[in-house]
């Protein structure tokens, strides 16, 4: 039996779609092939048994000739089932093109024509089980073995982190304002002044990552915090595998909901999220490592899940206290307040 994935295109997504990945493996009996965003690639070997990994571009997504061809030769080979995790019409069309004997889905878009299976989506779930519910619907899993969001592989064990070695300060904090949407990402005087707090709090090292596109933002971060010689901005300087060594590598992860959070819970690092318009009971990091969830209390609007907000900065947001992401930390790392205590070492 032969299995090709199509994976979702955003890291968090991608993250959460490893208990599915793992799942199928198991209940197939071998790995899979993945077809994933170029970007991401070189993470997927990381969430579970994986064969071949088809990476696409943009300028593949763009065009339809490219597009069929590259799902008609992924792999090299015609598969027995292909299950398409985004619910896209564009990802379908590719399942399409594979002539995979079944294409199984979620019925969204119109698209459940070039699908031999489409489901409905089941309601008011858990990302994490969504994708897993697609492959119990078709195959009757039912939920065994229970999902699980772990990452690891030989990939990840080579992979060094950017701030490896002796002279980085701990704890190391990694600190991640940033967000591919406007409601989820913090404004940068808030994030100044929480970073502020945070070495205040604990010492050590303060790390943004980030994407290329993100840079700017994060070094206007930066130079706005009392300390910068204390933080390092890391945006656009780490890819896939770099980004998670860095993020095993840290001793406490501080971020907005995005999937810098995901990845860091799934590398059981100890994560505060601060959820902003996202809904936490659909998309928070699905995780047995240490983690807090942060919200602003009394935000009548929140969750809204959309990716602008009508305001110019996010109340569920700005509402979120410095004290409340304060005491999380102290929590994730079992600490009394009034400062840094290196006692237990790191």
């Amino acid at each position: 039996m032969t299995i090709l994935v199509r994976l979702p295109n955003w890291l968090g997504d991608l993250v959460m779609s490893g208990a599915f990945v793992r799942a199928c493996a198991e209940f197939y009996g071998g790995p899979v092939d993945v077809i994933v965003r170029r970007e991401l690639a070189p993470l997927a070997p990381l969430l579970g048994p994986v064969g071949e990994v088809v990476p696409f571009g943009r300028e593949d997504a763009r065009s339809p000739l490219r597009w069929v061809r590259l799902h008609r030769a992924a792999g090299g080979r015609r598969h027995d089932r292909f299950f398409c995790l985004p619910d896209s019409f564009s990802s379908a069309l590719g399942a399409f093109a594979s002539r995979s004997r079944h294409r199984i889905g979620y019925a969204h878009e119109g698209r459940s024509f070039l699908l031999t299976h489409a489901y409905p989506k089941p309601p008011g779930v858990h990302r994490v089980l969504e994708y897993r519910n697609l492959l119990d619907a078709y195959s009757g899993a039912d939920g065994a073995p229970p999902p699980r969001v772990v990452l690891g592989g030989e990939a990840l064990e080579r992979a060094r982190s950017p701030l490896a070695g002796p002279a980085t300060a701990r704890p190391l904090i990694l600190f991640n304002p940033n967000s591919a949407a406007q409601s989820r990402r913090l404004p940068p005087g808030m994030a100044a002044a929480l970073a502020d707090r945070l070495l205040e709090e604990f010492a050590g090292t303060l790390a943004i990552p980030g994407s290329g596109s993100e840079r700017v933002f994060s070094e206007e971060v930066r130079r706005r915090t009392r300390r910068p010689e204390r933080c390092v901005n890391l945006a656009g300087k780490t890819d896939g595998l770099a980004l998670a060594a860095l993020c095993r590598s840290a001793d406490l992860v501080v971020s907005t909901d995005s999937g810098i959070a995901h990845l860091a819970a799934a590398l059981g690092r100890p994560v505060a999220v601060l959820f902003g318009a996202g809904d936490p009971d659909g998309t928070a990091p699905f995780t047995e490592a240490p983690l807090e969830v942060v919200r602003a209390p009394g935000v009548d609007c929140s969750p809204c899940v959309v990716n602008r907000c009508a305001h110019a900065e996010p109340p569920c947001l700005t509402g979120i206290g410095e004290e409340q992401v304060l005491a999380a930390c102290r929590s994730l790392l079992g600490r009394k307040p009034g400062g840094p205590d290196h006692s237990g070492g790191f």
